[in-house]
């Protein structure tokens, strides 16, 4: 490039506010490359930034503006809610407060416009929070079948979601379920009235989900999430257990210029399965809501027109619902739940916080649901790889231990002898529970698992033998693998106590109460 057209082109760049370092990228690519390439933004220049809303703070943590995107499907038009002095007020556009040149405007694109982005329509009060969450419990029942508790933690979930941005994780919601259970129908109906509820495809790319994801902040479905083994599907399952903690990001690096990007993942989630999801991990971050055929005749095949109806009303009045809650709800970092596992307690913790604020009674009730969820989770690990293998060693140690008690009452030449407690025992054990294990899987599991070896000799012969150096130890694999009815006697009793909340009703307090396991 000659020198005088050097410098004519640099003036024409700095004129439009770019970088004149595109002076050397050729014509027919300025366009493709000025988007990765820093731009001067000319003073006074107004900014439009498409937003479904935002919640902007100041330094000391107070709201200086909070506005949330209504979308009429009908109309097929956005406005935003702006809370201001306390009140709802309609409004096309929200200034920053920080920048005036920064005008914030409504987020549209084909998933709102089709159909696959679930926004509030408007605005509705409603009579009491724990009224709306029994009429979140009757619609879910209507068009629905699941047992109560099941409903208790979807209605819940729900609320949860309209502060999500406030909470310390966001456990997913796993509807999973053989063909013909009715595991997308709960998903669904579940979705509708979630936090900007968007459906995403079990087979959509993780690039697009991601970057949607990030677009809406809302509630993630993925339908028919079945993980088989690929790369995509390692990518998607990182990106499922980084939605379950603030914080949690994916990384992407921009072929152009090969700069980080960060995507936020933080967010609720409703995935449907037909099994049990293969990565530990994940699974553990799940509540499972476990889909069975149902028998009642007043749930129609189809969702009816009346459901988008009731369920854009739920919408609206949960949106009153977050704008009331947002700026008071607190997590309760010291809530725990006595007997329950390590991560059921974490992603319990932000429920049982929302049902004190709601209701003491409905407060107390999470005691029972901590519960049915922890045995479910015990239900659906105890088949799993470990589990089968957890549950075989304690099967041979009872078996071991029966021998030595028969031994102890015969004499030497009727004594029998115990098996040693290996990977070839475990595996020969999983087959007689129904499963089956190759010795050599069971070797690299145990090893996960932190079993222990020593070397044992059982008739002149040597072996290394598996077995649980803690008491600790053995008490989790008890808690998170075995069914109550495989578990030593001492392991079936025992006392789930949390501390109750304060009365919402009197400046009284409230004792601790005390719930006996059944």
């Amino acid at each position: 490039m000659e020198r005088s057209s050097r410098e004519e082109r640099t003036r024409r760049l700095i004129s439009q506010g770019l970088d004149p370092g595109l002076v050397g990228v050729p014509e027919d690519e300025v366009d493709e490359v000025r988007e990765c390439v820093p731009q001067k933004k000319k003073k006074g220049r107004k900014e439009y930034i498409p937003c479904p809303g935002k919640v902007i703070l100041n330094r000391n943590g107070a709201i200086l503006s909070f506005f949330e995107q209504l979308y009429d499907p009908i109309s097929k038009k956005s406005q935003f809610a702006h809370i201001h002095n306390e009140l709802v007020e309609f409004v096309e556009a929200v200034t920053d407060p920080f920048d005036e040149t920064q005008i914030y405007v409504p987020l549209e694109n084909d998933l709102l416009i089709k159909g696959f982005v679930n926004l509030a329509s408007y605005v509705k009060d409603y009579p009491s929070d724990l009224e709306l969450l029994e009429e979140i419990k009757r619609f879910l029942h209507r068009y629905y079948d699941t047992s109560p508790a099941n409903r208790d933690v979807m209605a819940t979930y729900v609320m949860l979601t309209y502060i999500c941005d406030k909470l310390p994780v966001m456990p997913l919601i796993n509807f999973r379920g053989s063909r013909d259970t009715g595991k997308t129908r709960g998903a669904t109906v579940l979705m509708k009235v979630c936090y900007r509820g968007m459906r995403a495809s079990g087979a959509a790319s993780f690039a697009s989900i991601f970057r949607e994801a990030e677009r809406w902040r809302g509630t993630l479905l993925i339908n028919e999430g079945d993980m088989g083994k690929s790369d995509e599907t390692n990518e998607l399952i990182k990106f499922l257990n980084e939605r379950y903690e603030r914080g949690g990001g994916v990384w992407r690096s921009t072929p152009k210029t090969f700069e980080t990007e960060v995507f936020n993942a933080f967010g609720p989630t409703i995935i449907t399965t037909r099994a049990e999801i293969a990565d530990d991990a994940l699974e553990s971050r799940c509540f499972l809501i476990l889909s069975e055929r149902t028998d009642r005749v007043d749930i129609q095949s189809n969702l009816p027109p009346s459901f988008e109806e009731e369920a854009a009303e739920l919408r609206a009045m949960l949106m009153t619902f977050r704008f009331k809650w947002y700026p008071l709800f607190e997590n309760d970092y010291n809530l725990n739940f006595k007997g329950i596992s390590t991560r059921l307690n974490q992603i319990l913790q932000p429920m049982a916080s929302l049902a004190k604020l709601i209701d003491p009674i409905f407060y107390h009730k999470i005691q029972s649901i901590a519960e049915t969820f922890q045995q479910k989770q015990i239900d659906a690990t105890s088949n799993s790889e470990d589990g089968l293998i957890v549950r075989a060693y304690f099967r041979l140690e009872q078996e071991n231990a029966e021998v030595a008690e028969y031994n102890k009452c015969r004499e030497f030449d009727e004594h029998r002898e115990r098996k040693p407690i290996n990977a070839t025992t475990i595996s020969n054990m999983i087959k007689e529970l129904g499963g089956e294990l190759a010795a050599i899987r069971v070797g690299k599991r145990a090893t996960a698992l932190k079993f222990s070896q020593k070397p044992v000799k059982i008739n002149g012969r040597s072996y290394r033998e598996y077995f649980i150096s803690t008491a600790k130890h053995r008490q989790q694999l008890i808690r998170m693998y075995l069914p109550l009815e495989e578990r030593p006697m001492e392991e079936r009793g025992g006392q789930m106590t949390i501390e109750a909340p304060p009365s919402y009703f009197s400046t009284e307090g409230t004792d601790a109460s005390t719930v006996s396991k059944e």
